[in-house]
């Protein structure tokens, strides 16, 4: 039996949101019915380095007109009327 060694992780500092690769997803119910939606246009800045980890910062913007609940009678109403709130 041999082992392998794993290659050591590289650290390296992140620093641009991959936009084509991310989305913004929540979930709600509407009328007692569990629902999941998405925004679909987001960017974003990142400033993060694994040896500070503890200095991490993240900034981003998400395009409310971008919504996706699955419907797009209701995409259009809520687009315009968007309430978000941060914990």
């Amino acid at each position: 039996m041999s082992a392998t060694p794993i290659p050591a992780a590289h650290a390296f500092e992140y620093s641009q949101v991959q936009s084509d690769k991310s989305n913004v997803a929540f979930d709600y119910k509407q009328m007692g019915v569990a629902m999941y939606g998405q925004f679909k246009k987001l960017s974003g800045q990142l400033s993060f380095d694994p040896a500070q980890a503890s200095n991490a910062k993240v900034a981003f913007d998400v395009d409310p007109g971008s919504i996706d609940t699955g419907s797009s009678e209701y995409d259009s109403e809520v687009a315009g009327k968007l309430r978000i709130k941060g914990k």
